[in-house]
């Protein structure tokens, strides 16, 4: 029988590096950092969209990222560059410390996969973020959601995250149903499927 959580993992990773080319936040946060080299740890790092290019531009870079099919895309995409990447459950395997710079990206403190409360669990990357950095150190927040999320996410109709085929042959499509964008709360309910 197919393994269906690999296949659904393997096509995940196959339409991120497809479909997530956006650069804006790297040239961002390349322009805040400066060009005296960093140490910097990218928490949940993917396939390396931002992790690369910071250790392209000179840095030192580590990666931490619980999926492997993502991790397993950085390899062929680098030459000779400062870069580490692990395996890593943020919540609880060690970050090391010393980092200049800490970013925490493209959405993650809403995407967290954790068995303990959400907010509990931001709050906790925060703190660990700033336990891992170095006197002076930054941590560097991104979310690309938009300025309006009331327009973007009180959709009746479903959002179409991501939709093709993937290296192997797998056809899939990801959506948002139910979107509801809560006001007071600044808080999005949906439902995700894939």
């Amino acid at each position: 029988m197919y393994n269906e959580k690999d296949i659904i993992a393997q096509w995940n990773a196959d339409m991120y590096d497809l479909n997530e080319t956006y650069t804006d936040d790297v040239a961002l946060a390349l322009m805040l950092m400066g060009t005296m080299p960093k140490k910097v740890l990218e928490i949940a790092c993917g396939s390396g969209r931002f992790l690369i290019p910071v250790a392209k531009a000179g840095h030192d870079v580590t990666g931490l990222d619980f999926d492997e099919y993502m991790l397993e895309r950085i390899a062929p995409k680098i030459t000779n560059e400062k870069i580490k990447w692990q395996k890593a459950d943020v919540i609880y395997d060690d970050w090391g410390t010393g980092f200049d710079v800490i970013t925490l990206g493209a959405n993650f403190l809403f995407n967290i996969v954790s068995d303990m409360n959400y907010e509990q669990a931001q709050k906790l990357m925060i703190q660990r973020s700033a336990d891992a950095l170095a006197v002076g150190g930054h941590i560097f927040v991104d979310y690309i959601y938009p300025q309006s999320p009331e327009q973007w996410f009180h959709n009746p109709n479903p959002i179409i995250v991501w939709e093709g085929m993937d290296s192997h042959g797998n056809f899939g499509k990801m959506s948002l149903l139910d979107n509801v964008y809560d006001a007071e709360s600044r808080m999005v309910r949906y439902i995700g499927c894939r």
